[in-house]
């Protein structure tokens, strides 16, 4: 077991899983995290997917496609979407649909997509986005996905994004609850390195959903989020481990009952850092603050300190999360399998 503060119970559970079959992308979008060698080769490994699968709890109803572009290699999507669906789950996935442009070909690919199982599909745009995808192909995918009953939605990277994520939702028509949007915070990563501070919006510190969707990596790493700085995670707070080594189910159990985990998603960075009197850096982002303290050994070591010291904390953690669960949380599966609104 990681070395942590634990709860002898679950004190939240996973609903859905995040899984990357490759990093192989046919874009190159600017603020992209991943270096151009993952992009362009396909690391792709059955074994590891297999292996996640095989190992997932109960719990887990609804399995998350991204990467790299899913679409990419589209026949192992098609198989990969009806094993998810031989285990009685349903998938979504997260797209530049690039591959939507040739409309005579890809409504064939929309169609045999859903009937393998695909329930809800988000539209990665932005003006970051190299290729970006054209307006009239974003509102059309939209449609015909609302048609086939799915959950929609699109995502942007960016103070940029809300723009370009508006006048896809005004164009398509769609009804106010037939959608849904999500815009991530601008990291400093990727070309988007060399951006100015100041050219990248800071986001409230306090909570961080993210906590709640873990992802499997090619390798089949399994983090607890799927933060831009992926790669600059080396915390046993946020790497879980390897489903290569240990199950998914053994993986997902023991983040559940992690006490600093579950501080992170109701209490986020800021919180954490009250706790210790730390001062962030202005305008530092999310992710920053959140690694910042989680890959310092001794800030690590004070922050388990403190929990463990700290029943009050401990019940205030799980009180939080018992909100959470009963007045924020939605049921996803139920969602996406009657097409309500929600994110993909």
């Amino acid at each position: 077991m990681t070395a942590g503060v634990y709860s002898s119970e679950p004190i939240f559970s996973h609903q859905r899983i995040a899984i990357a079959p490759s990093w192989n992308c046919d874009a190159r979008c600017l603020h992209c995290f991943l270096s151009d060698d993952l992009r362009n080769r396909d690391a792709f490994d059955s074994r590891v997917v297999d292996t996640i699968l095989d190992g997932l709890p109960d719990h887990v109803r609804v399995i998350g496609f991204t990467g790299g572009e899913p679409f990419l290699h589209l026949k192992r999507f098609f198989r990969l979407l009806e094993n998810v669906s031989g285990t009685g789950r349903i998938s979504t996935v997260i797209t530049n649909a690039l591959w939507s442009r040739d409309w005579n070909r890809a409504e064939g690919t929309l169609k045999k997509a859903h009937a393998l199982g695909l329930r809800g599909i988000s539209i990665s745009m932005d003006e970051y986005h190299r290729p970006a995808i054209p307006l009239p192909a974003v509102v059309r995918l939209l449609h015909h996905a609302r048609e086939l009953g799915m959950v929609v939605g699109l995502q942007g990277v960016g103070k940029r994004a809300r723009e370009a994520i508006g006048r896809a939702m005004q164009s398509s028509k769609l009804p106010e609850d037939a959608g849904a949007e999500a815009l991530v915070n601008l990291e400093r990563v990727g070309t988007a390195e060399v951006l100015k501070r100041s050219d990248i919006p800071s986001k409230g510190l306090d909570s961080c959903m993210n906590a709640l969707d873990p992802l499997v990596t090619p390798g089949g790493k399994l983090y607890s989020c799927c933060s831009a700085r992926l790669f600059q995670i080396s915390n046993p707070i946020l790497l879980r481990g390897s489903v290569r080594q240990r199950s998914t189910a053994e993986l997902l159990g023991e983040a559940s009952r992690d006490y600093l985990l579950a501080a992170l998603v109701v209490l986020g960075p800021g919180g954490l850092a009250r706790l210790l009197e730390i001062e962030p850096n202005p305008g530092a982002t999310r992710c920053e603050v959140c690694l910042g303290m989680l890959e310092d050994r001794a800030v690590l070591r004070e922050l388990l300190r403190r929990i463990r010291g700290d029943l009050d904390l401990r019940k205030e953690i799980v009180g939080r999360h018992m909100l959470l669960e009963k007045c924020y949380l939605t049921d996803l599966y139920t969602q996406l399998q009657s097409g309500s609104k929600g994110s993909a």
